[in-house]
């Protein structure tokens, strides 16, 4: 399979020096995954500035929250007294002193860019794909600014830049970006299900020959995507059911006269939707399209399966949609791909016909799968 090309935004790496989502031990695992056709980290200049320029600040925002966070000394009348109770007294203290020793250990090793955090992305992106400073990049940037245009808060230059520089750099195709603070994400959609912004994605599918957008909110999510894609069954090794056709007799004879059968229709494409809308079907062939995408065992079946089922979608019952979004919540095959641009439309487009009518519960789960509830956004430092 091609490489997966990544993106990672400069807040998700100065999250590892206060509470981060991920665990540090993920970055050795993509430093491992970081290679010529498995992924491939691209690092613009401009990340590495702001990580360097923000660095010192976010630590010492960590350090102090970590510092005034107080241990429980207050012991209950009825509990004094006691062995027990003097022992806590003591670890109390001992405790107090340990966080002093580990914070000014963590300052010397910080001011010595000596902390796990610094070795282990050192070593990352001494193997990421690395761009230099680029002036016209910049000025182009600018431009994109005073445009208004995405990504970034209102002048803001810098992840303007740093998209320029994705836009030049990147080849052509799908490019994975892992972001929390909202630049790139659309604000409509929460982090179980992070659809890219709309302008961005568009721009981007425009610029990068039909290249889709996807977007993360931690490292551990893009790594686990990866391997998962890396599990799947060869391409070759699933032949996906192809919608009945005429039988392909060159000609027919009938009471002399010879006829042409009619055209069959295509094999489906790989994610694309087909075109026309099949009206009047029977209902054999719903089924079968249902079970289809209901037991996908892949992820090129689920979308295979998603593209056949646009051609039903106008004959789905509210029992169809009830298996389907079940489907999605209990087929990790689907699952694990549901903010895939092809599935997550059909999905939605299930969503505004039939929310309303479904049981409730299952109405929940498919909102909170799909990200239908907007959450308030988190302004990060920096």
């Amino acid at each position: 399979m091609p490489a997966l090309h990544l993106f990672i935004d400069t807040n998700i790496f100065l999250n590892f020096y206060s509470f981060s989502d991920d665990k540090l031990e993920i970055l050795d695992e993509l430093k491992e995954l970081t290679a010529p056709g498995q992924i491939v980290l691209h690092l613009p200049k401009q990340v590495e500035n702001e990580l360097k320029r923000n660095r010192e600040a976010k630590l010492q925002v960590a350090m102090s929250d970590f510092k005034k966070a107080q241990l429980p000394t207050g012991v209950p009348h009825h509990m004094r007294g006691s062995e027990a109770a003097r022992q806590y007294d003591e670890a109390v203290k001992s405790a107090e002193q340990a966080k002093k020793l580990l914070i000014a250990n963590a300052i010397a090793l910080a001011l010595s860019d000596e902390l796990e955090v610094d070795q282990k992305l050192s070593r990352l992106f001494e193997k990421a794909t690395r761009y230099v400073e680029d002036d016209e990049l910049y000025q182009k940037a600018l431009v994109r600014m005073n445009k208004g245009n995405p990504p970034g808060k209102a002048q803001s230059i810098g992840d303007r830049y740093i998209w320029e520089t994705l836009l030049a750099q990147v080849p052509n195709g799908d490019l994975f970006i892992v972001s929390k603070d909202g630049d790139y994400a659309s604000p409509l959609t929460m982090d179980k299900n992070t659809r890219p912004l709309a302008f961005l994605a568009e721009e981007w599918n425009e610029r990068k020959q039909g290249g889709h957008l996807t977007i993360f909110r931690t490292i551990n999510e893009v790594v686990a995507y990866y391997k998962n894609t890396q599990n799947q069954p060869d391409a070759g090794e699933h032949v996906a059911t192809r919608i009945p056709e005429e039988p392909e007799n060159p000609e027919v004879e009938d009471d002399g006269q010879r006829q042409v059968p009619e055209t069959p229709a295509p094999a489906l494409q790989f994610g694309v939707p087909p075109q026309e809308v099949i009206a009047a079907v029977p209902r054999e062939e719903i089924e079968a399209a249902i079970l289809q995408l209901v037991e996908s065992g892949s992820f090129a079946t689920t979308h295979f399966a998603v593209a056949n089922l646009n051609r039903y979608r106008q004959s789905l019952t509210k029992q169809d949609a009830e298996r389907l979004f079940q489907a999605a919540i209990d087929n990790s095959q689907i699952g694990w791909i549901v903010s895939d641009e092809d599935v997550n439309d059909f999905y939605l487009s299930l969503i505004t016909q039939w929310v309303t009518e479904i049981n409730q519960e299952l109405a929940d789960s498919i909102i909170e799968l799909l990200g239908l509830s907007p959450e308030t956004p988190v302004e990060e430092i920096f």
